[in-house]
């Protein structure tokens, strides 16, 4: 157990942006934001406990890159604030409080948006990441509307931002039409859902005609989402078609790198229920051959690991 010491009004603050909050978002209500003054509080706690935590982090955090906190040229006291409450959501998230993670991310998309008011050319960006997350986790919590919204607003800036210096931004212009084609799905809205994946695969061969090692798993990953999304408007053969070379692609990286067999497992095992769904049985079973070949030798690798590890 943790124990953080803290004055009365920081325990407060934390009580309204964890608590309180949190049960207002699960009964749909409106909230209102945090005031400055309960913003600057709770990174004040965010960065104790993650002190007192120490390794202790969540399993999600344990070895990944760390950045710093502290950006040249950037005035880090909105900034930090916005990292803080973007950090306490996923802590939130991933300790099963979504709801309460929520009003974590509004608070940070509330925070850059101030920022990028300001100084569009620097903070656009982090804003377009804060409006990315904020969507998928309203998705996680049924608020859809909020979480389309959400979407389209980073997929805007996206867009200009890929306008301005498209080698940097167009791969996060892909990703986000992605994103809101998933998102129309989910709603039903399975017409207006095509067109923005389609973008995303033009956008992912021309990046990885030019660069495969970078795009090309970008490129897989937007094909299979063309194949659920053609599906879904009836046009079965040009799902199949999306979803093979998906299966291609991701047969040529695993081939170079394991870490892609688990992809190609999964894919190989859709394609060969669609081909069973179209009557071409013959190589519906030989792709199942080959997805239950990948998936036998990752279990055994699986297995090996448990049987070495201390």
């Amino acid at each position: 157990m943790v124990t953080i010491d803290m004055d009365q009004m920081t325990a407060h603050a934390l009580r309204h942006l964890l608590h309180g909050a949190g049960e207002h978002w699960a009964d749909g209500a409106a909230l209102s934001r945090p005031t400055h003054v309960d913003v600057e509080r709770l990174g004040t706690v965010l960065r104790a406990v993650n002190s007192a935590l120490g390794g202790n982090l969540p399993a999600s955090r344990l070895g990944a890159p760390e950045p710093a906190i502290l950006t040249p040229g950037l005035p880090d006291h909105e900034y930090n604030l916005a990292r803080a409450l973007a950090d306490v959501g996923t802590w939130l998230t991933s300790t099963g409080q979504r709801h309460r993670g929520l009003f974590a991310f509004d608070g940070a998309v509330a925070l850059y948006r101030q920022l990028a008011a300001d100084d569009p050319a620097v903070y656009d960006p982090y804003l377009a990441g804060a409006l990315t997350t904020l969507g998928r986790h309203m998705f996680m919590t049924e608020f859809v509307n909020e979480a389309l919204s959400s979407l389209e607003q980073a997929l805007e800036i996206h867009r200009r931002l890929a306008a301005d210096n498209p080698a940097v931004y167009e791969p996060y212009l892909a990703q986000s039409l992605c994103n809101l084609g998933i998102a129309l799905a989910e709603v039903l809205r399975r017409d207006e859902a095509l067109t923005p994946v389609e973008e995303a695969v033009e956008i992912y061969r021309r990046l990885a005609a030019d660069d495969p090692a970078a795009h090309e798993p970008g490129l897989a990953h937007a094909l299979t989402n063309l194949c659920d999304r053609l599906s879904g408007v009836h046009r079965e053969q040009e799902a199949l078609t999306a979803l093979d070379e998906a299966v291609t692609i991701y047969r040529r990286l695993a081939t170079d790198n394991p870490v892609y067999e688990g992809h190609l497992f999964r894919f190989l095992d859709s394609l060969s229920n669609r081909l069973s769904g179209l009557g071409r049985h013959d190589e519906a079973h030989a792709a199942g051959e080959e997805s239950k070949a990948i998936k036998d030798r990752l279990a055994a690798r699986s297995s090996a690991r448990e049987t070495t590890s201390p």
